[in-house]
């Protein structure tokens, strides 16, 4: 049942992405949770449709929606209890390009963006450390600029979709 007290858009997304998940996810990820992996292709296809932009900026291809959007595409996901795509989709959208869209300048945002929302591109999260847990305030791994380069010491385990890197 679509929810009255979402606008309009909202329920016609909850609609697509409904028929998204029973047609592209329930049939085949039985053997993607087998396999612990979530195909490339099906997070070309969620960003071809537009799921993978509801809250960036129109300009670089995304929607412009707001958090009930990503709410909407976060329930639809997990109804389908397949958490490896849920998890896998949502650290994409929800977790980590929210940082370059939030924070990064125009050129990076040019750059990637448009890649990242029609899902050429996949971001990940690099948080997780064998001290420290994913406690972010308890990481130890640092970056430091040497003239034109970075040097990066420490270690990272865990790291969600790092394999669509």
């Amino acid at each position: 049942m679509l929810n009255p007290y979402f606008a309009e858009e909202h329920n016609i997304l909850r609609a697509q992405v409904r028929k998204f998940v029973e047609t592209e996810i329930v049939p085949n990820a039985e053997a993607w949770e087998e396999d612990g992996s979530v195909p490339r292709e099906l997070l070309h296809k969620m960003g071809e449709l537009g799921f993978l932009g509801l809250m960036h900026e129109e300009k670089y291809g995304g929607s412009a929606m707001d958090v009930r959007a990503a709410t909407v595409l976060a329930e639809e996901l997990a109804r389908s209890t397949y958490a490896g795509v849920t998890i896998t989709a949502l650290v994409h959208t929800n977790m980590a390009s929210p940082h370059l869209a939030n924070a990064g300048n125009a050129a990076q945002k040019q750059k990637y963006l448009p890649d990242i929302i029609s899902g050429k591109k996949i971001t990940a999260v690099c948080v997780t450390e064998p001290a420290a847990g994913s406690d972010v305030a308890g990481i130890k791994s640092r970056a430091v600029r040497d003239g034109n380069d970075w040097i990066i010491n420490g270690s990272k385990i865990f790291i969600t979709n790092g394999v669509h890197g």
